[in-house]
């Protein structure tokens, strides 16, 4: 196929929707040696040539090449959108420009986010340091960067870069000064001083949020006005996911998702007419990507492909193929993490990758060994806790379940606000499920869970206690093991003792990382695996390593949770567990720790005699919300459960005493 074909950024002819050349090649470095004849015959001398190279060292031209040398890179990222695109094969989508873009450029059919929701991934994304190691890890938190640490738009910044983003952040922390030379609604690549200046420019399309496609009103009228009649779904004809129970509202819902992205369609077709119309199509490598999967139950926040793959499309004109040798329409099996894109873009733009990051490139030169596994957490998801780790090869899903004793579909009140959700919940609760729309509906969750995507895609069968696939199970197992060790993965210290530790303000990253932090890292581990508690580490900070002092509130509510779920309960023990739950909630002392016990009484208070105490230990705690800035982050994770204890367990007034 010819490598010079005309690209749709020039007003080329793009090829069928689908298709491509498939290139299994696990990387595409550039060709130095078939450049050298070239080198030599211009009659330079191989000493010659050597110096050089040297020279251009010492003077920084390695990682600072003049800006004729470098590509205009543009990011047209969108929201909560999973590859349903033609280009992906995904005959019900409506995406002709998206599927061009495709045709003459690279398809990525394995890429990947590091977490399935938005905040947590994009502070991967924009640092290239998974959410985990950072302590960004749960939704909706504020955590500092260590000083080390910066976006990666700095580093192309002090390499003569342009950089803007319009204009969304979001990254789970304060974006440090200098991050970008604009961020705003008007920011964009045309506000330039020169023309000769190389530009990283970001732009994201936020109409296909879930806010977007559950029916609210005027954002989804808005976001889907440009669309003919001709190009909108019909809610009857779509097929659904297996899981999904199939009634009219459902099939509303999924349709709205569909004409949303139909809409992103002719956005990203204005960005390329943009970047034509202004005579940059043959200077600038375009990338498009999704920050998670669709905003609806199960996708968005679940670490199953619906939630963690997202499409990857990386358009690349004729200029600069040298650094990425493709044939356009090339489709490419190569697993891609999302933390992967800035160390990408640093070596697209010859800026050294700092060591730090813990992404690598996928396109450039002198490209690292492929990736033979990409890694999944999720944690609490705005109010509600969970804590639940995956790893995937190119085929096998392995998903551990640390609180297996939660359900999958845990109440959570901005997730809530679907049809879907509502319709399944509904369904659920009169028993019109069938056996596969049930699985999400369980009380429980198992501990492991083992897929095999290519026979089951959706993955609904578990395959973990399939005797034949132990020597599988094992492995991957120990892969994410050695993988959380590594990163020094802080979920598995719960969020209200971390705090106590180290504030939110300050840098939890070194945290686990100074010269014995390996090993109290694996004591943490094995304190897990081996009594279901983390070690309570504030005893260790404060040097009352053994029984002295009292047992931190996050050990606290996990014990409590652990005896709830007993088979076997006296109505003391029950009652006891409880009690110190209530407590906990009632008392203020870390929000964080009142939303973990919230989360515990929400599943095993109801019907019980601790009703009246959690109704009113509910109003306690609404006061103190009354007193809370409402742009305090813990308080606005604690009001959704406040509300709904609220609606659950109301507290009856005294009776009034009558007059005399």
């Amino acid at each position: 196929m010819n490598c010079l074909a005309p690209s749709p950024l020039r007003g080329g002819l793009g090829r069928g929707a689908n298709a491509g050349t498939r290139c299994t090649h696990p990387s595409l470095t550039l060709p130095l040696k078939g450049r050298e004849p070239e080198v030599f015959a211009r009659g330079v001398s191989a000493a010659f040539l050597s110096l050089f190279v040297a020279a251009c060292c010492v003077l920084g031209f390695a990682t600072n090449a003049h800006a004729a040398d470098r590509p205009n890179i543009l990011w047209l990222s969108t929201e909560d959108m999973s590859p349903h695109l033609g280009c992906y094969g995904d005959k019900e989508a409506r995406t002709p420009n998206i599927d061009k873009l495709a045709a003459e450029g690279i398809r990525f059919d394995n890429a990947f986010v590091p977490s399935p929701v938005c905040a947590t991934c994009r502070s991967s994304i924009i640092t290239g340091v998974y959410s985990a190691a950072l302590g960004t890890h749960h939704m909706r938190s504020k955590v500092k960067l260590p000083q080390k640490i910066r976006p990666f738009p700095t580093y192309l910044r002090e390499a003569g870069y342009y950089c803007t983003n319009n204009e969304k952040q979001d990254y789970n922390f304060k974006t440090p000064a200098g991050s970008w030379d604009e961020s705003s609604f008007d920011a964009s690549w045309k506000n330039r001083q020169t023309d000769s200046t190389p530009f990283f420019a970001v732009f994201n399309f936020v109409g296909t949020h879930e806010s977007s496609i559950r029916g609210d009103e005027p954002k989804y009228s808005q976001v889907t006005s440009k669309l003919a009649a001709a190009d909108r779904h019909d809610p009857a004809k779509l097929t659904l996911p297996p899981y999904y129970p199939d009634t009219p509202k459902v099939r509303e819902h999924w349709a709205r998702y569909y004409n949303v992205v139909s809409s992103l369609d002719l956005w990203v077709a204005e960005h390329l007419a943009a970047i034509k119309e202004a005579g940059l199509a043959d200077d600038t490598i375009v990338f498009f990507w999704s920050d998670h999967g669709a905003g609806i139950p199960r996708h968005k926040r679940w670490l199953y492909d619906t939630g963690m793959r997202v499409p990857l499309i990386v358009y690349v004109p004729e200029k600069w193929r040298h650094l990425v040798p493709c044939t356009p329409g090339e489709v490419r099996d190569q697993l891609v993490s999302l933390v992967d894109l800035g160390p990408t873009v640093l070596n697209l733009a010859g800026v050294k990758i700092p060591a730090y990051m813990q992404g690598q490139p996928f396109l450039g030169p002198n490209l690292p060994a492929p990736r033979e596994y990409v890694y999944g957490v999720r944690d609490r998801m705005d109010e509600s806790y969970d804590m639940i780790r995956a790893v995937r090869d190119g085929r096998y899903k392995y998903i551990r379940n640390y609180r297996p004793d939660r359900p999958y579909s845990q109440h959570q009140g901005y997730g809530d606000n679907s049809d879907i959700m509502r319709e399944w919940r509904r369904l659920a609760a009169a028993g019109e499920l069938n056996e596969t729309q049930a699985l999400f509906m369980r009380e429980h969750k198992p501990v492991e869970e083992l897929y095999d995507t290519d026979v089951d895609p959706y993955e609904l069968n578990n395959l973990a206690a399939d005797p034949a696939q132990a020597e599988r199970l094992a492995k991957l197992s120990a892969v994410l093991d050695a993988w959380m060790l590594d990163v020094r993965d802080l979920g598995v210290v719960p969020e209200g003792m971390l705090s106590r530790i180290v504030p939110e303000g300050a840098n939890r990253y070194k945290f686990f990382r100074d010269a014995d932090g390996a090993e109290r890292y694996q004591r943490m581990v094995n304190s897990i695996r081996e009594t279901g508690l983390p070690l309570d580490l504030v005893k260790e900070a404060n040097g009352a390593d053994g029984a002295d002092g009292p047992v931190d509130d996050s050990i606290r509510i996990l014990a409590a949770e652990r005896t709830l779920n007993q088979e076997s309960l006296s109505d003391a023990d029950r009652d006891a567990a409880l009690a110190t739950l209530i407590e906990i909630y009632r008392a203020g002392g870390s929000p964080w720790d009142q939303a973990e016990a919230a989360t515990v009484l929400d599943l095993h208070v109801a019907g019980t005699s601790a009703v009246p105490a959690l109704a009113a230990a509910n109003r306690e705690v609404k006061e103190q919300l009354r007193s809370m800035n409402d742009q305090n982050q813990p308080a606005n994770s604690l009001k959704p459960w406040a509300n709904r204890f609220d609606k659950r367990f109301v507290l009856r007034s005294e009776p009034a005493v009558s007059e005399k």
